[in-house]
């Protein structure tokens, strides 16, 4: 054996041993996690793989549910306003022009568009769903939506109790609202034992499922 050749095994054999005790290492590491997850999550539904177990814990897991399956399923989203942002402000730079371009987008909407790719979830806003109601909304159709249809139908329970006088245009609108309102069953949102420590609690969002 050549000095040139056994002057790499010197260091060759060191670097493979160093390699192998970082993958250990970290092996070991997520071993130890999906153990300690396992026990936390050994109650949960015996039918769900030990994977969906310690999943069914993420805040948009019925998201990801929906968008494993191949119903056909709609989007309200209504914060479209930067001051319901509930997320860090993304920044995209054209390199071109350098210019810098903020867009913002809520939580909900991030998960939707990442959950469904490449699908495309048609995405309306309250108006437009309820105003076109019977061409958006079929039966067995699902709505994922970030705004509460319940508060919303408690509100007009409240305005009509208290006998406030609504211009033709108002009405209009509980009329349309009641019609959508009637034909979805809302969704169960499992609880979640377990929060992300190192972020903010997420906002609420609700399912329906469109059942006339």
């Amino acid at each position: 054996m050549d000095f040139k050749k056994k002057n790499n095994l010197i260091y060759f054999y060191p670097l493979v041993i160093f390699i192998f005790l970082v993958n250990f290492h970290y092996y070991q590491f997520y071993q130890d996690s999906f153990e300690q997850m396992k026990l936390l999550i050994k109650n949960k539904q015996k039918s769900f793989g030990d994977y969906e177990k310690i999943q069914s814990e993420h805040p948009y897991y019925e998201i990801w549910r929906l968008s494993e399956s191949n119903e056909k399923v709609v989007f309200l989203n209504e914060s479209k306003d930067g001051k319901e942002v509930d997320y860090n402000t993304t920044y995209f730079k054209n390199i071109n022009k350098k210019i810098k371009k903020d867009y913002y987008l809520s939580e909900l909407k991030l998960f939707v568009n990442y959950y469904f790719f490449p699908r495309n979830i048609p995405k309306f806003s309250f108006y437009e769903l309820i105003f076109n109601n019977d061409k958006i909304l079929t039966r067995g159709v699902y709505l994922i939506s970030d705004f509460e249809m319940e508060g919303y139908y408690k509100k007009l329970l409240e305005e009509n109790l208290c006998r406030k006088i609504k211009s033709p245009e108002q009405k209009l609108i509980e009329k349309k609202f009641l019609e959508t309102y009637n034909r979805l069953k809302r969704l169960e949102i499992s609880k979640k034992n377990y929060l992300i420590v190192n972020r903010h609690p997420e906002k609420p969002y609700y399912l329906y499922e469109v059942i006339k």
